[in-house]
């Protein structure tokens, strides 16, 4: 919980300021309350014991989330082989469980912006093939604070930009290669912002681009221009000093979308609800196009299709709402395999 700042809330008085704490948690008290009458009132009904589904959801996507991402990483050769993984909205218990995780600190070297919020606690991170990057220190980070305006949505830690000596490119000394993982707002209006300041700084340092990011596009266009949809974020991909490819070209467009979800009625926002056998079909169930892999078209192709995974063993299931007990993310993996076009 954060206290109410007067300095950012004019109209909050000193003494609204200094109870702002225990009026949330009264607040909050109050809110459990009502959804556990509400549990208690619905599961006597259908006799069902909610209680330790609840206990089992949190122990999967909260106490044991961490765990459950290595695993995936570390038992699925198609992560575990990659050379390189973009990771978005990562919590630091993810660091402290990929450092005791001999097989994968061994595997990989992890790039964090220096930039990170411990606040929100979801950081972008990148993770590198040793056998393409020995170390760390061999990589230089990349700020982006000044090349974006300042209304652009961008928080600390989102963004995570290295350039960094790449082996393995076709040549007998490492070629140097500017990697991004970015996780957008929930609009998906940083995306463009971001995706340009980085892609001019690979331009101005004459280095080829790979880019992980979570985008947060949409499928449905919205007339008011509140959320970024999917053909204008591909548009802008065709501007700027290079053209940027995605992994998702040469395939139906209906298999783009990496996230399955709704709302029930159990939270704050009413509104945003949806009944269970209408998420198939509610504009309001968030099934969208929202991850991409972009490259640089000068320097790489495609080389093998892009796999969804929304199980955490390298397949996706159509229609199943996620996460799941077995799978914690809300976004599917996306992989795809690159090929050097061209010397670099």
């Amino acid at each position: 919980l954060q206290p109410t700042k007067r300095e950012k809330s004019p109209a909050v008085t000193e003494e609204e300021e200094a109870i702002s704490l225990p009026l949330q948690m009264l607040c909050q008290a109050i809110f459990d309350a009502v959804l556990v009458h509400v549990m208690n009132s619905c599961a006597a009904a259908a006799g069902i014991d909610w209680h330790a589904l609840k206990l089992k959801l949190c122990g999967a996507l909260v106490v044991n989330k961490q765990a459950n991402v290595i695993k995936i990483l570390a038992d699925q050769g198609a992560y575990y082989d990659a050379d390189i993984i973009f990771l978005q909205e990562v919590a630091g218990a993810f660091v402290e469980a990929f450092r005791a995780h001999d097989g994968l600190s061994s595997r990989f070297t992890l790039l964090a912006p220096s930039s990170v919020d411990h606040v929100r606690d979801q950081n972008s991170l990148l993770l590198v093939a040793k056998s393409r990057l020995a170390e760390a220190a061999a990589a230089e980070e990349v700020r982006l604070e000044s090349a974006l305006a300042s209304d652009v949505p961008v928080a600390d830690g989102d963004v995570c930009a290295f350039f960094v000596p790449l082996a393995g490119l076709g040549g007998a000394e490492p070629r140097r290669v500017l990697l991004a993982s970015f996780h957008g707002d929930t609009a998906g209006l940083a995306s463009t912002p971001v995706v340009g300041a980085v892609r001019k700084q690979a331009a101005d340092a004459g280095v080829p681009l790979i880019f992980g990011l979570d985008a947060n596009t949409h499928a449905r266009e919205d007339p008011k221009g509140a959320t970024k949809h999917i053909g204008a974020f591909l548009a802008d991909l065709q501007e700027g000093p290079e053209v940027l490819a995605h992994c998702w070209e040469g395939t139906d467009t209906k298999e783009w979308h990496t996230t399955f979800n709704a709302r029930t009625y159990l939270q704050p926002q009413l509104n945003k609800a949806v009944r269970y056998d209408e998420r198939h079909t509610s504009k309001l169930t968030d099934c969208n196009p929202k991850d991409f892999i972009l490259f640089s078209t000068s320097a790489f192709e495609v080389a093998k299709p892009v796999v969804r995974d929304n199980t955490g063993q390298v397949r996706f299931v159509e229609g199943i709402d996620f996460p799941t007990l077995t799978f914690p993310s809300d976004h599917a993996i996306v992989s795809s395999a690159l090929r050097v076009r061209s010397a670099l």
